[in-house]
Parts: C-alpha cells; structure tokens; sequence
C-alpha cells in the first residue's frame, strides 16, 4: 500500500518522535559529527541551518558549537510567505513563527549565493537525494536556482523506500543519517 504524503509525513513524524531521548541525542551528534566532517562544511564559510524542532536532528547544540567559526544563518518566513535566510550571532532573540519553529527577531538577510552550504531539514528522504519535507515548498522553491552545497539530515528511520519525487522537488546533494 502507497500512502499519500500527509500520511507518510504523519507516519513519520510519529517515528522520530518515539525515539527515545537518550537516542535521539545520541543519534543527532553523532549525524551532526559526520556533517562537521565533510569537505563542504569544512570549505563553507557561510552556513544555512535550520533550528530544529519538532524531534528534527537537534542542530541547537551544533550552532552553537560552529558560531564563532562559521557565519550562520538560519530560515525565516517573510509576511509574504518566502523564505530566507537571517544571520545570527547568537541563539538568544529568537521567537517562534506561526509554525512554532523559533526564527531571530531581527537580523540581516544573507543572498542566497552568499550561502556556501544548506543543511536542510528532512522529514523523509530517499537514496537519490529527495526529500519529504512538512509540504509548504519553502525549500524546493528557495533551492531552485541556488548555486551552493546542500546536506539534508535525517535519523535512518525516516528513509522511504518507494518516495517518487515531483517536478518541483529539489534533490539535495547529500543525506547524512547515523
């Protein structure tokens, strides 16, 4: 049986979120270790990373870790509904959006091909580099045209067998899980 996406999405969201504390903390630094490992963090001098919620790889630890080394820059959703990418000197002054993800009050917006390197949230994935995100396209539409490196992570649980993407997903140059 093929479920549709909300249902995938549902289906794994439940997943990850029965992980076990001990385990998913484990399990994030252990993925965020590979991800400070790869040629393209260690190239990238301006990062994008997402400020996990929801039982997403918890990234609060690593940003921390990686501000006074790295220029971060972490997703915001305009008025307008577009995304972009605010850079942060800290993790204080953050509020939560209307999705309950914590985004800066204020801060300056980066230009996308500013950005050496994405780390992008992963709801479910398959092994050509698609993802299932939560189904608002902020992604897919804001890598369209971009120009840099982009790593999805995401625990094992969360990859799909049988995920077909569509016309409009963007497949990220890699995945990273435990």
């Amino acid at each position: 049986m093929v479920l549709d996406k909300k249902s995938l999405r549902k289906n794994i969201i439940k997943m990850r979120s029965d992980l076990e504390d001990i385990t998913y903390h484990h399990l994030s630094h252990f993925i965020m270790e590979k991800v400070k490992k790869t040629d393209d963090f260690q190239s990238a001098q301006t990062i994008g990373i997402y400020l996990s919620y929801n039982h997403e790889v918890d990234t609060w630890d690593f940003i921390k870790e990686i501000m006074n080394l790295k220029i971060i820059c972490v997703p915001v959703v305009d008025k307008d509904n577009q995304m972009h990418f605010v850079q942060i000197d800290s993790l204080m002054n953050l509020k939560k959006n209307r999705y309950g993800i914590y985004e800066p009050i204020e801060g300056h917006i980066i230009e996308k091909n500013d950005i050496d390197l994405i780390v992008v949230p992963v709801v479910g994935y398959n092994d050509d580099g698609y993802r299932l995100g939560y189904g608002g396209g902020y992604y897919d539409r804001y890598l369209r045209n971009y120009q840099g490196k982009t790593i999805g992570i995401a625990f094992q649980i969360q990859r799909l067998d049988h995920y077909i993407p569509e016309s409009h997903d963007v497949a990220l140059n890699k995945i990273i899980t435990e």
